[in-house]
């Protein structure tokens, strides 16, 4: 800017004053002028509108952050979504549907607030098919000891064998209680553990009687036989029934 106004001041002096090759020298220094001040205008634009990108991300940011944490309600322990700590310290429960990875298989915990449990088992079945998965719905409660013993031995190498490649869909049944009879999923014994027909109606199912005692070297075997479907020797045979309900 000040090669500009000297650039002006120079130009315009007496022509008996200056000569022409001050004058051309006063033309070029307008000039550079003009070319530099655009572009330093240029910059502190870009350098304004980047300043500004970046705290309205950060804004966005935050907002999300909101909402992830509007999503989130306390209730008591849930044997699906264990935390270290003592075992009667409350723990939390997403109201949206959450996914994770639990070594070889996956494990999908249904939300609290889905619109509709049939809508959203059959996301998980065809997200499920599209892995090469094979989808198995669990049905589970807060204070069922056998489902909670179930999830702590999910890192165990015999269960990672049996339930690899396995889309585990856990259902609490307090949370959908008038949507399960809909479905012909059984409350009643837990956990159950259920193959979904293409009608999205379990083909097939067992339950926690199937094994002595809730430890690996006893569920493994089961549950590998079952989601291959290869266990036929039960306890009790699998007895589909009309009338909304089914019988194990």
């Amino acid at each position: 800017m000040v090669a500009i106004v000297f650039g002006w001041a120079a130009r315009h002096e007496p022509l008996e004053v200056t000569s022409p090759r001050r004058r051309l020298l006063a033309l070029a220094g307008m000039c550079l002028g003009l070319v530099f001040t655009f572009i330093w205008a240029v910059v502190m634009a870009y350098v304004a509108i980047s300043l500004e990108r970046g705290s309205r991300a950060s804004r966005d940011d935050a907002a999300i952050d909101s909402d992830q944490s509007a999503n989130v309600a306390t209730v008591p322990a849930h044997p699906s979504l264990p935390e270290a700590g003592s075992d009667d310290a409350p723990r939390t429960i997403s109201k949206v549907t959450t996914v994770r990875r639990e070594g070889s298989l996956t494990v999908v915990d249904i939300g609290s607030s889905v619109p509709s449990l049939l809508t959203e088992l059959a996301k998980e079945r065809a997200e499920g098919s599209r892995m090469g998965d094979v989808t198995v719905v669990m049905t589970t409660r807060p204070e069922c000891e056998s489902c909670r013993r179930f999830s702590e031995s999910l890192g165990d190498p015999r269960m990672q064998v049996a339930l690899s490649r396995v889309r585990l869909v856990r259902i609490d049944v307090e949370v959908f209680d008038e949507e399960l009879p809909n479905l012909k999923i059984p409350n009643d014994k837990l956990p159950g553990f259920f193959l979904l027909a293409p009608d999205l109606y379990p083909r097939d199912g067992i339950d926690a009687g199937e094994w002595v005692s809730d430890v690996a070297s006893n569920m493994a075997p089961v549950l590998g036989a079952f989601v291959r479907g290869k266990y036929t020797t039960r306890k009790r045979s699998w007895q589909p029934v009309s009338e909304n309900r089914i019988r194990l």
